[in-house]
């Protein structure tokens, strides 16, 4: 419930957005905040960076990709919607999903090491791994 309120409140903020929206791999390309870089895992699971892992709730962001288990996606766009608690609306492209999900938007909240990620339909939390 408090997750639909945040989310909610981020809808309705009145920011004006800073956009990046270029083709990956170019000089000053969409790049993910530094807030979120590193590795991830799903909450509540213990999550400790020691290298390889067989989970595939596991996700480690690069600069400008999103490594999950099985597919990498990279950042086509992304958007700071709200300062407190941070957060973007982020499109990227999978190297495995179909094409006509390609290119919609999705909904990163980053509240202290946790990271909600949503499509409107579906949210997945994340614990930041130490």
């Amino acid at each position: 419930m408090r997750f639909r309120t945040i989310f909610a409140a981020c809808l309705f903020f009145l920011v004006i957005p800073e956009t990046v929206a270029l083709e990956p791999g170019t000089e000053g390309s969409a790049q993910f905040p530094a807030e979120i870089l590193g590795v991830w895992d799903a909450y509540p699971l213990p999550c400790i960076d020691d290298g390889p892992s067989d989970s595939d709730t596991r996700i480690h962001f690069e600069t400008d990709v999103l490594h999950g288990y099985e597919n990498n996606d990279a950042l086509q766009s992304i958007e700071g919607i709200a300062e407190e608690p941070m957060t973007w609306r982020v499109v990227t492209i999978s190297d495995i999903a179909p094409i006509e999900i390609q290119g919609e938007a999705d909904i990163y909240v980053l509240r202290r090491n946790t990271l909600t990620i949503t499509n409107g339909e579906r949210a997945d939390t994340y614990i930041r791994c130490r």
